[in-house]
């Protein structure tokens, strides 16, 4: 039967099952209260928007069609328009087109308060899209709520203010919230179109399984994990960065910060739950641990480490590179074992089928502090920043390797 995962709610839904909403959003008879949506925005009934018509389809398709083929356009039962207006019946959010062709993809940025997360995100787009340029292949936003998302959520504080971001709030919250907005993007390659949803998260709500349950329902449907391990919250590693870096790459006390570990057993546990794993079996959603802020740490990784300092050569020609890749891997899983951290490679190889390690640096060199202000000296200058995706959709099936 044919199904799709809903990018907003994270909720499973057959194709017959798709609703549509009415084009005539100002004057159809429809128009009323969206109960729904209001319920995805975590806010009450009674200040649930007006919004036009949202409706099932009237004649599904004949049975074999139905588990090929989700319905494309509806008549409006109240003012007679056609519409091609796909919604979720769940939330009622409207459905990126690639939905019924099976070529959504959806990979979830995950990782502790302060990782470097939005930093990631924010960089990575525009990596891509110069990617995307030297391929003749398009990186578009899904619409123009993703653009302002975009925007004013992650690119005009680091590459207009030139600041680095806050810690990004809760997605615990009712309204609106940036970490339940995921980013939306249609890749067009050659002859075929791919849609990517990317999430961000706050690592403050991937400290309690409870809230994970409420907001990152989407970690257990994902395509692929990111794992962002942030190298200053290990701690014989902390101990050998000059604190400068130190300080302009963390914005938490050292009290403040949590083991890693837990949170990745957390994001294990989601996934386990929602897809019924039980314990004694690996995971096989692919999951890349990513070491962020390299610019903080490079200069402490011993001299047999050269992959890492390379710009990436993954990506070349339309393929990624397997024997790069390796090195990348080994590098970073070395590193880890010799600093401390061979509890995450051990949890990794115990709990994942599917996993591998790299490590980028998003801003290019930790911010200054000027007076009890963070700056960036310079726009991002980005390093490997691209290979974490790139490798996610490698093994999505959209990048072949050579």
């Amino acid at each position: 039967m044919g199904k799709y995962i809903c990018p907003f709610c994270s909720i499973e839904h057959t194709f017959s099952e798709v609703e549509f909403r009415c084009k005539n959003f100002d004057n159809c008879e429809g128009r009323r209260q969206d109960v729904p949506y209001a319920a995805y925005l975590r806010i009450s009934e009674r200040s649930a928007p007006v919004r036009s018509a949202v409706f099932p389809v009237k004649k599904p398709l004949a049975k074999p069609l139905r588990d090929l083929y989700m319905p494309t356009s509806e008549t409006c039962p109240f003012c007679g328009r056609e519409t091609n207006i796909r919604v979720c019946p769940s939330c009622h959010n409207e459905l990126p087109e690639a939905v019924g062709e099976n070529k959504v993809r959806t990979i979830a940025v995950v990782g502790d308060r302060d990782a470097g997360k939005t930093h990631f995100l924010a960089v990575l787009i525009q990596r891509i899209k110069e990617i995307c340029r030297t391929q003749g292949w398009i990186l578009r936003e899904y619409n123009d709520d993703v653009i302002k998302h975009y925007e004013e959520n992650y690119y005009y504080r680091i590459y207009e203010d030139m600041r680095p971001h806050d810690l990004t709030a809760s997605g615990n919250v009712s309204g609106t919230s940036v970490v339940r907005t995921p980013l939306i993007y249609n890749l067009f390659m050659d002859k075929t179109r791919y849609t990517l949803v990317l999430y961000d998260s706050a690592g403050e709500d991937l400290q309690s399984e409870a809230v994970m349950d409420k907001v990152n329902q989407y970690i257990g449907k994902a395509s692929g994990v990111i794992f962002l391990l942030d190298p200053t919250r290990i701690e014989k590693m902390s101990m050998e960065i000059k604190e400068e870096a130190l300080k302009g790459s963390s914005s938490i006390d050292r009290r403040e910060k949590k083991e890693q570990i837990n949170t990745l057993g957390r994001i294990a546990n989601r996934i386990r739950s929602e897809n019924k794993i039980s314990e004694t079996t690996k995971i096989k959603i692919p999951i890349v641990v990513a070491m962020s802020k390299f610019d903080a740490v490079s200069e402490i990784f011993p001299k047999g480490i050269e992959a890492l300092r390379e710009p990436s050569g993954y990506f070349d020609a339309g393929y990624v590179k397997k024997e790069e890749w390796y090195q990348v891997k080994e590098e970073t899983e070395s590193i880890l074992d010799n600093y401390g951290a061979k509890d995450i490679t051990d949890f990794m190889e115990k709990n994942f089928k599917n996993y591998t390690y790299c490590t980028f640096s998003a801003l290019g060199e930790s911010p200054e502090i000027i007076g009890s202000e963070k700056v960036l000296r310079h726009k991002p200058m980005p390093h490997r920043i691209e290979d974490p995706f790139l490798w996610i959709l490698k093994e999505c099936g959209i990048l072949k390797e050579k």
